[in-house]
């Protein structure tokens, strides 16, 4: 009987046994494994996968002119110490916007006493590189440099896109003698002496956030040897400081900028140019949006003896800028068509309050609150641009500032039978319209597409025609009121 029992129990201690073994693989298999690399220095080169990371990098690494490296989204490559990572050749960085590249430090003491050694950034270098394929850098987060984030010495063939450069010691990206890159969609931010800096160099950038750096947003120096011209587009630049002059951008030495749809706004400057300084330098500007900037002088833009050639602003706003918006020393600025708060000469332009949608809370765009009827809501600056500019995306004639109103009429629901069999012929029409519906209609307007009532009929018959002879030959809405509150639009295209 005992030998019984201790069969039983050695029986039920297998079983147990077995059990929490089972217990225990399931568990260690739920566990993900995590592996590390370490880069001990010299030439880097292959692929660098997302399974094998982070990257530990224990000296300065590079790359090869004849060289390629690619990094796989999800990485993070960390740095250990003052080393960089040196491009003679290509690299492909291939983030994904929901698993993004990081480039970082291992340890960021003294990062914000100034007691700090971390590594130096990405350091692309073109000089004498027979390389034309382009690198490529998206998704890719940049931190925490002791020097600047991105640094392209005689280096074009490099792509950014859908990337931020942030908290680095110098500047967010440095561009340095015929570095004619191609950027698009940026954040460069808190970086501590200034955000992108630009010396004898024709970059282009599309799309851009350039914000809280210490030191002017954007510094351009000098002509490049092409002399080629930087374009930038559709971005904004706001809450930088700068010691100097150019809060927003300083530009020195002959250098040139076109700069398109942008707006600048609450950046300072200890000296002049609170949004822009353009001194012995050339800039272009077309539909851009200064306000909210403070300086000593010229706090929307200062321009300082401009090289012989006058800049010049167009379908913009400068409006809310502290102590005044144009300061021109030396300098003629062909200013046009613009919205210049206390006024400035020249052709087209107003001194009218703008009608921000939100300025407090940094909405720059237009307003017109009863849009598209109840003009006297309506923004000054709307349809109120050169009118031989280019057209705004809406076909209307091209506002000023940074951003233009919408004019799109919203087609709200009726009820069916209302206008179930309403039709407008002929259309496109010459000299006459008719309108035909089962039921009679309180008010008919006819509105060109920025709103604008040119005809209105009231009280009608159910089959009418109407002469509009009168109008010019285009595009326009007609508008159907009911008194009940409900409306119907219909496009009319008159020869």
């Amino acid at each position: 009987m005992a030998m019984k029992k201790r069969q039983g129990k050695s029986t039920n201690m297998k079983n147990n046994l077995k059990f929490l073994t089972a217990i225990t693989l399931i568990f260690l298999v739920s566990i993900p494994v995590f592996s590390q690399t370490y880069i001990s220095g010299g030439n880097v080169f292959g692929t660098w996968k997302s399974t094998e990371s982070p990257y530990i990098i224990e000296s300065d690494i590079s790359i090869a002119e004849e060289g390629r490296l690619v990094i796989e989204s999800g990485v993070e490559v960390i740095f250990t110490g003052p080393f960089a990572l040196e491009i003679y050749g290509r690299i492909d960085v291939s983030g994904t916007a929901t698993d993004s590249v990081y480039f970082t430090v291992q340890d960021t003491t003294g990062f914000t006493t100034n007691n700090y050694d971390g590594w130096y950034g990405l350091v692309f270098v073109g000089i004498g590189s027979t390389q034309t394929e382009n690198s490529t850098l998206e998704y890719t987060h940049i931190e925490f440099s002791a020097g600047s984030g991105i640094t392209c010495l005689q280096y074009s063939n490099l792509e950014i896109k859908n990337s931020t450069i942030v908290s680095n010691k110098d500047k967010g990206i440095n561009l340095l003698d015929n570095s004619d890159i191609v950027i698009e969609n940026i954040t460069m931010a808190n970086n501590s002496n200034g955000g992108f800096e630009i010396s004898y160099s024709a970059p282009t950038m599309d799309g851009f956030n350039i914000y809280s750096n210490n030191g002017s947003g954007i510094q351009i120096n000098g002509t490049p040897a092409s002399n080629s011209m930087p374009t930038f587009t559709k971005g904004i630049i706001h809450h930088n400081s700068s010691v100097t002059s150019g809060g927003g951008i300083s530009m020195t030495g002959g250098a040139k900028l076109s700069l398109i749809e942008t707006a600048i706004f609450s950046n300072t400057s200890n000296q002049q140019g609170g949004g822009i300084y353009c001194g012995f330098s050339y800039v272009k500007l077309n539909k851009v949006t200064i306000t909210d900037n403070l300086a000593q002088a010229g706090g929307a833009i200062s321009f300082v003896q401009t090289n012989g050639t006058n800049p010049t602003v167009s379908n913009s706003i400068l409006w809310g800028n502290y102590p005044d918006e144009i300061v021109a020393t030396s300098s003629q600025p062909d200013v046009t068509y613009c919205d210049v708060q206390d006024g400035y000469a020249g052709e087209g332009n107003i001194d009218a309050n703008p009608w921000f949608v939100n300025a407090e809370n940094n909405n720059f765009k237009l307003n017109w609150a009863g849009f598209p009827n109840d003009s006297y809501t309506k923004s000054p600056c709307i349809d109120n641009g050169h009118p031989h500019a280019k057209f705004d995306p809406d076909g209307t004639r091209a506002d000023m500032g940074a951003y233009y109103f919408h004019q799109s009429i919203t087609i709200q629901p009726a009820t069916k039978n209302t206008f179930e069999n309403l039709s407008v012929y002929p259309n496109p029409a010459i000299n006459s319209i008719s309108i035909h519906n089962d039921q009679p209609l309180d008010n008919v307007q006819v509105c060109s597409l920025s709103g604008q009532v040119v005809m209105e009929f009231n009280s009608f018959k159910l089959n009418t025609s109407y002469d509009v002879s009168n109008l010019q030959s285009g595009v326009y809405i007609i508008r159907i009121n009911q008194n009940n509150g409900e409306f119907f639009t219909k496009k009319l295209i008159k020869k």
